[in-house]
C-alpha cells in the first residue's frame, strides 16, 4: 500500500483513538500479548529456570511453525512486561488457549495480557517465508524503540477532538512512510492502554523526541512508556 493511499484513508478517519482506517484498507486484526512476570513468580534453582525457559522457547517455536505466532521478542530491562507476542488469530481467547501450554505459563513464570490490535499487514513476513524455505535460517535480532501509549485522565473524561485524532493518524502514517516507524497499532478492548508504536532502529532519545511530538501525547491525551524491544528484523513490518 502506498503512503498516498494511506493518507487518503486517514482523511476519511473517524474520531476513534488512532482514527479508524478505511474499511477497504488491507490493515489486519492481530492478537497482541504482553508477557508479564507472573504475580506468584518465585525464586527457583537456575537449572530449573533454564529448563522452563528451554520449554518456553520450544513452545513458541511450535506456535511459529504452525503459523499462529507471527512475532515475538523480549524487552531489554528484565522488568515487567518481559516481552511481546503477536498472534494471527480470530479472538483473544484463541491466543490465550495457544499460550496456556507454555511451560513458562504453566510454571507461573509468566502471565499473558492480550489485546485485539488493528495494525498494518505483513506481520511476521518475510521471516516466515525464509524460515519455511530454510529451516536453518537465522534472523537478524535487533533492538527497536518501543512505546506503549496509555490513556490519561484527560482522555478518560473528555472526547478526543476529531482534528487531534486525524492529525495523530496522518503524522503516524507519514513517519511510517519515511521509514522511521516500523508499525503502530491500536488496541480495541483496553480501558487503559491505547496501543503501541515500534520505531525503526535508532537511538531511544531520537525516537522519544518523535513520539513526544505526537498529537495525542503533546495535547495530554496519552502518556508514554518507553522501552527497548528485541525482535527478528525480518518479522517486523517495514523490513528492507
Amino acid at each position: 500500500m502506498t503512503l498516498r493511499l494511506l493518507l487518503l484513508f486517514a482523511c476519511a478517519a473517524s474520531q476513534t483513538l488512532f482514527s479508524q482506517t478505511n474499511p477497504n484498507s488491507d490493515w489486519k486484526h492481530y492478537c497482541f500479548g504482553f508477557l508479564n512476570a507472573h504475580p506468584d513468580r518465585k525464586e527457583i534453582p537456575q537449572a530449573e529456570a533454564m529448563e522452563i525457559q528451554k520449554g518456553h522457547m520450544a513452545h513458541m517455536g511450535k506456535m511459529a511453525a504452525a503459523g499462529k505466532l507471527l512475532v515475538a521478542g523480549p524487552f531489554m530491562t528484565g522488568a515487567s512486561p518481559r516481552g511481546v507476542v503477536i498472534y494471527d488469530c480470530a479472538t483473544v481467547a484463541e491466543a490465550q488457549a495457544s499460550t496456556e501450554p507454555d511451560p513458562a505459563v504453566v510454571n507461573k513464570r509468566l502471565s499473558m495480557e492480550f489485546y485485539r490490535m488493528h495494525s498494518v499487514p505483513g506481520m511476521g513476513e518475510p521471516y516466515a517465508a525464509k524460515a519455511k524455505a530454510d529451516p536453518k535460517f537465522q534472523p537478524a535480532m535487533v533492538q527497536f524503540p518501543f512505546f506503549i501509549l496509555s490513556k490519561t485522565d484527560k482522555l478518560k473524561t473528555a472526547a478526543l477532538p476529531p482534528a487531534v485524532g486525524q492529525a495523530h493518524f496522518q503524522r503516524s502514517l507519514r513517519l511510517m512512510g519515511e521509514g522511521k516507524i516500523r508499525f503502530f497499532g491500536r488496541f480495541e478492548d483496553s480501558p487503559e492502554k491505547l496501543g503501541v508504536y515500534v520505531f525503526n532502529k535508532m537511538p531511544m532519545d531520537e525516537a522519544r523526541k518523535l513520539i513526544d511530538e505526537d498529537e495525542l501525547v503533546k495535547n495530554g491525551f496519552a502518556s508514554v512508556h518507553a522501552i527497548m524491544w528485541m525482535a527478528a528484523d525480518e518479522a517486523v513490518p517495514g523490513f528492507k
